[in-house]
């Protein structure tokens, strides 16, 4: 009896041996890390934004794809290339939105997500700012000649600026004659007008007028266009 029970017990063992042998194990996933970044933030309304995510590794170059949520708003999953992603976007409210990219894992690597992104949206603004060249010239005619820089401060191109006849002034006196049109000035970018005003626009023995710029303008974006005006107090003459 104690034969049969030792032969029933090897027996047994040596089937569970065999059943550890015909087993598989799977390596498991490395973890992966996922980094999200903003060509431009803020960015105003229809501006486009492009968002970047990196995806890396312990050792080899991540494959796979990633998706970008937007306000959760899933993008179609983008291909890694050299362990990065791209997906452009513009937003057509101001405030802010949130960003996150999700990679898929594969199959080296776990699937991750990035920490949230706070995209802001700010309103698009025009603003005009500029200065007279001083003292002011006088030409043959002897009528007032006054050349203005006039720079686009704001954050959108501005297609069409004009200065009108209507509310530019120097001193008592009005506006010749409407300046060529400026077009295309860009964010930062500066310009000159030439504006020419009648000699009696200065009593005799003042030394100094005020000079009052207003005219139109249009923007790149949407239908941003109306009025705007500048004004210097002291200008010498």
């Amino acid at each position: 009896m104690r034969r049969v029970a030792s032969l029933l017990m090897l027996g047994a063992l040596g089937g569970f041996a065999v059943g550890c042998g015909s087993g598989s194990s799977k390596t498991p996933e490395m973890s992966s890390t996922i980094k999200l970044s903003s060509s431009l933030n803020p960015a105003g309304i229809g501006q486009a934004v492009t968002f970047t995510a990196v995806v890396s590794g312990q050792s080899a170059t991540p494959t796979g794809t990633v998706s970008f949520d937007v306000n959760g708003d899933d993008s179609t999953a983008i291909p890694l290339s050299g362990g990065q992603a791209t997906f452009s976007s513009t937003f057509n409210d101001t405030g802010s939105a949130t960003v996150t990219a999700n990679y898929s894992g594969d199959g080296t690597y776990a699937a991750s997500a990035s920490t949230a992104f706070t995209q802001i949206v700010n309103p698009d603004v025009v603003t005009i700012s500029g200065s007279p060249q001083q003292p002011l010239t006088q030409n043959g005619s002897g009528d007032y000649v006054a050349i203005v820089t006039i720079t686009n401060a704001g954050d959108v191109t501005i297609n069409s600026l004009q200065v009108t006849v209507a509310g530019t002034t120097l001193g008592s006196g009005s506006l010749l004659a409407t300046p060529p049109t400026v077009s295309n000035l860009a964010p930062g970018a500066s310009t000159t007008v030439t504006l020419t005003f009648p000699s009696d626009s200065v009593a005799s023995g003042t030394t100094t007028a005020q000079l009052t710029l207003n005219g139109t303008y249009s923007a790149s974006i949407g239908s941003l266009n109306g009025n705007w005006g500048l004004t210097f107090r002291s200008v010498t003459v």
